[in-house]
């Protein structure tokens, strides 16, 4: 009804209207679709101009009250589905409809259709028919089966799309992605920076397909963001990315471009804003093919006219064939007069030789006519000048040649100069004509003097002999640091084969690549490099040398090689590091003497390391030395190292100090407990027999303990503090351990009598189990009660768990103490159940020590068939420390748990260090709310956002809530406000003992039937 018009819609799909006013019934001719369902009229609306009719079926109809005009919404013209559960109206005549995809707004001035689905996460909400409600401050609701959607549609219709300009974030290449990388590998197409980064793109002819890839990022409502592309050159329309589906699809593809210069665009605009769109571009070149390049193209043209070029020098060869011949002739004659060869040219068949006697030094008998049909022959008479050691050598290299066994005749002899003087020559020749038989006709050749090579030679040769013969290994490397060449030495330390170490590179193999590379570093900046160096020889053994390496320059000062050399050191280190055990062990134990002792706490003084120091004898021991004698003496005190070695962990250093005394230091601790028991294990073991040929002898001893820097400043101080507590404990009968500081020795008193109560306590059954209720916050009931343990001495009173519970858990007798606490609360519960005065779950704590325990689970089998408590009725609380220290074993103990019908309990949440990601994984059934978070409560809005966190991560992940220590009823309104299901604390009830608690729940038993018929 609106404008005092009542509006009706019959079964017939018949609008008729009804005028209050004129009490009068008009048809308004306004015709439906045929195929309306019978639930049409059941969803209609009425505004000041407009009429809303919603189909389950076939969408929504809009009659505008004025016109009488219809206006049909479905699937083919912006909803999304055409099912409509409800609708709302708001104030500026918007409809807000609710269907199985989401919430849809549709303007009736502009048609305009809104949907609200996954960008408001809103996604497959199956709602419910007619549930729909407008709020008296403009708030929509709309019902469904797994709750309502609440919203205001002034604050919806705030929001605007932000689109921001899109980045091209990858290119494909046949459907591969291109990588971005300034090392590209050898034939590998890449990216040297982000597609974003690039002026232009290159791409080869052959590389295709193309994709590029694109985004519009920091999007609100990436649900209506939309991208439509093209490549300029190639397409002047748009193309849409979307798929048939609606969904984006963020690639472009193209396939056999073309060469030449594109510009792809990419544009994302808003799909109910299309005015709203950002623009970017990328240049894109495709390069030609090979063939068609500018270089190619210049290389055609190029041949063109080097074939030009070559006919017209042809031409001109020919003009100058002549002169260049007489050219050639004068230039040979200067360049031998040049360079000092001697030319000579042999007529075999005359036997006549032609020499330039350039030198003027040489005098050959047989130049001139000969009678000799070769030069061979004449080299084995008398009158030849070549050294007589050298011509079987001159005489087999011409064979070679005449035989055509060699392709130059090439070799060295010594000659006479006209001096009478031995000079090396080098004597190349060849032959340059044959007869018809193909009998050499002609020789020609030339001679060099090579007696300054041959000098150079001779002392190459000698620094060679020395290299390969001097004791220390040499290694030599070219510039790439690859071994070129190793003496014998090198062979013989390393016992490697010379052709296994040329061609390998500089390296260490006792170290990492870094080091080799930092000296190669070291050499390059420095020149040379030094060190001590570690290897293994071929047979494994390891040995050290003192190495050597320096860099050899050429006459140009370039580097020309490195070259190392080093001795084998292994003996000489290995003397002396028996000369410093020598110097730093007692030479009767073995063990470290008084002076590395020293030294060593001089170290952890000067470093600031915390440590204990434990000085002991032998009570008594001067009399054994003077009754049976020192043999026996030294071997009491042998076998006391071998006791003390056994004891010491890999920190705890055993010293032999002088005499009988001895002391142990242990590193980066100063924890009470691990120091007590280290002096009980000394005082225990050493008090053992020590068995000597026929008879045994039982010594005691002392020990005094320091701690740094407590008990002292220096290692002086700490050794005569250490002394002084140990002649303590000797005055007070021996056999014992004494801390020098007062304070120290007292904790250690005290928790040692602690640990003696917890033992007696456990044999005499004086810990005894406490009770405190859990009340359900919505009923006021009992829902449960958790089990506190008490201890209760004879003479010092009850013991707070504050002093025994850590006491129990360093020395393990917590697992002992928690199986009686498990134990007397199942019996206590199952009486309690049995009688009907209870019927929730008792909460029994697991501490760290009792939850890594093999036998747990069948422990606590054990326990529920004993009582024959039912495992519904039992829950065990766990501490975030049990469970984080190993995740994935909590989780596989805490399943076996679960399996048997056990709750389980996360308490003290969020006071340590969990995992969201773990807590997620545990199978826990409630979580509690540490007392110190319930406290701020009351303190500051901080302290209540943390609570509400804590309750709303709990439900989220499926889990019951109780708040601990809930004192005050402010503390209780605000958990009741956030849906915390339990809560304990003082408020209700302190912790009470058993006879006590029943009479609690008889009396909340009763109070509770009270209350229930008085209602």
């Amino acid at each position: 009804v609106d404008n005092s018009v009542l509006w009706i819609l019959t079964k017939k799909n018949k609008i008729l209207t009804f005028n209050t006013h004129e009490k009068t019934f008009e048809n308004s001719n306004i015709k439906l679709p045929t195929t309306v369902d019978e639930m049409y009229g059941k969803k209609l609306r009425v505004s000041k101009n407009w009429v809303w009719l919603g189909s389950g079926l076939q969408g929504i109809g809009l009659i505008n009250s004025q016109t009488n005009q219809l206006k049909t919404f479905d699937e083919t013209n912006g909803l999304t589905n055409n099912f409509i559960a409800s609708i709302l109206i708001d104030k500026k005549q918007n409809a807000w409809l609710a269907t199985n995809t989401g919430i849809v707004k549709i303007n009736p001035f502009t048609n305009a259709v809104t949907n609200f689905d996954k960008d408001f996460t809103i996604n497959k909400s199956e709602f419910i028919e007619f549930s729909s409600l407008n709020s008296s401050r403009e708030s929509m609701y709309f019902g469904g089966s797994n709750g309502y959607f609440k919203f205001n549609p002034n604050e919806i219709i705030k929001i605007k799309q932000s689109v921001f300009l899109p980045i091209f974030t990858n290119l494909y290449v046949s459907n591969k992605k291109i990588n971005i990388t300034t090392n590209p590998k050898e034939n590998k197409f890449t990216l040297n920076k982000q597609l974003n980064s690039l002026n232009k793109v290159e791409l080869a002819y052959k590389q295709s397909p193309i994709s590029f890839e694109f985004i519009s990022p920091n999007v609100k409502l990436p649900e209506q963001l939309r991208y439509k592309y093209r490549l300029l050159s190639l397409e002047k329309n748009w193309v849409d990315a979307a798929t048939e589906t609606g969904i984006n699809n963020n690639r472009a593809t193209y396939t056999n471009l073309s060469p030449g210069d594109y510009i792809f665009e990419v544009q994302a605009y808003d799909i109910h804003q299309p005015d709203n769109s950002r623009t970017s571009q990328l240049n894109v070149r495709i390069l030609p093919p090979w063939w068609l390049t500018t270089s190619m193209l210049f290389v055609y043209t190029l041949v063109s006219l080097l074939i030009l070029t070559y006919v017209t020098q042809q031409y001109r060869n020919k003009k100058r064939y002549n002169l260049q011949i007489r050219k050639s002739e004068e230039r040979l004659k200067l360049s031998l007069w040049g360079s000092g060869d001697e030319m000579w040219d042999w007529n075999i068949d005359t036997g006549k030789i032609y020499r330039s006697n350039i030198w003027g030094v040489l005098e050959f008998p047989q130049d001139g006519t000969r009678n000799t049909s070769s030069e061979k022959n004449s080299l084995g008479k008398e009158n030849t000048n070549v050294h007589q050691d050298d011509i079987e050598r001159v005489k087999q290299a011409l064979d070679d040649h005449f035989t055509n066994k060699t392709e130059h005749f090439e070799t060295t002899y010594r000659v006479r100069d006209k001096n009478n003087n031995w000079i090396w020559i080098l004597d190349r020749g060849k032959i340059v004509e044959r007869d018809e038989k193909d009998n050499a006709t002609r020789m020609t050749g030339t001679l060099k003097d090579i007696s300054q090579i041959k000098k150079a030679e001779e002392r190459l040769k000698l620094f060679a002999r020395c290299i390969q013969n001097i004791s220390d290994a040499v290694v030599i490397y070219d510039r790439q640091f690859i071994a070129v060449d190793v003496n014998k030495a090198f062979q013989r330390i390393t016992g490697k084969s010379k052709t296994k170490i040329v061609g390998s590179s500089l390296s260490f193999d006792q170290y990492p690549t870094s080091f080799s590379q930092n000296i190669k570093k070291h050499l390059l900046t420095k020149g040379s490099w030094h060190g001590e160096v570690e290897s293994l020889r071929i047979d494994g053994s390891l040995y050290l040398t003192d190495l050597s390496i320096d860099i050899i320059h050429d006459e140009s000062g370039n580097i020309s090689h490195f070259v190392g050399v080093f001795s084998d050191i292994t003996k000489r280190k290995e003397t002396e590091a028996e000369l410093i055990k020598l110097a730093s062990s007692d030479t009767l134990t073995g063990l470290p003497n008084r002076s590395f002792f020293q030294a060593n706490q001089a170290r952890l003084v000067k470093q600031n390391i915390n440590h204990a120091l434990l000085v002991f004898d032998l009570d008594n021991f001067k009399k054994i030395n003077d009754s049976i004698g020192h043999q026996v003496g030294d071997n009491i005190l042998c076998q006391v190292a071998k006791r003390m070695l056994t004891l010491s962990r890999k920190k705890n250093t055993v010293y032999r100090l002088g005499g009988d005394e001895f002391g142990i230091i242990i590193e980066d601790t100063n924890d009470i407990h691990r120091i007590t028991s280290l002096a009980k294990n000394i005082l225990r073991t050493i008090a053992l027999p020590f068995k000597l040929k026929n008879q045994e002898i039982v010594l005691y001893s002392s020990i005094g303990i320091v701690l740094f820097p407590e008990d002292g400043l220096t290692g002086h101080e700490l050794l005569k503090n250490a002394d002084t507590a140990m002649y303590h404990a000797k005055g007070s009968g021996g056999n014992k351990y004494q801390f020098f500081s007062d304070s120290m020795n007292k904790k250690a008193v005290k928790r040692l009598q602690i640990e003696n109560l917890i033992r007696h306590g456990l044999k005499e059954d004086s810990f005894s189990v406490y009770y405190q209720p859990k009340i359900e916050i919505a009923t006021g009931k009992i829902a449960g009660m958790e089990a506190l343990v008490r201890f209760e001495t004879p003479n010092k009173g009850l013991i707070s768990p504050v002093v025994f519970i850590p006491v129990s858990e360093e020395t393990g007798q917590i697992i002992d103490i928690g199986e009686v606490v498990l134990r007397k609360a199942c019996f206590a519960t199952k009486k309690w159940v049995d009688s009907g005065l209870f019927d929730g779950r008792v909460a029994v704590n697991l501490s760290a020590v009792q939850f890594t325990q093999a036998n747990l689970v069948a422990q606590i089998t054990d326990i529920l068939e004993e009582s024959q408590l039912p495992a519904k009725h039992l829950e065990l609380e766990i501490t975030e420390g049990t469970v984080m220290d190993s995740p994935q074993a909590a989780i596989d103990t805490m399943l076996q748990i679960r399996a048997m019908g056990i709750h389980l309990s996360l308490d003290d949440f969020g006071t340590g260090y969990s995992s969201l990601a773990y807590l997620r994984k545990f199978p826990l059934n409630t979580l509690k709310i540490d007392k110190a978070f319930v406290d701020d409560i009351e303190q500051s809005e901080q302290g209540r956002n943390m609570v509400a966190t804590i309750v709303t991560i709990a439900h989220n992940l499926g889990m019951d809530v109780v708040a601990e220590g809930v004192e005050t009823n402010q503390q209780l309104n605000f958990l009741a406000g956030l849906s915390c299901e339990q809560l304990q604390g003082y408020l209700y009830s302190k912790p009470l003992a058993k006879d006590h608690f029943q009479k609690y729940l008889l009396a909340h038993q009763i109070t509770s039937k009270s209350t229930s018929f008085h209602q």
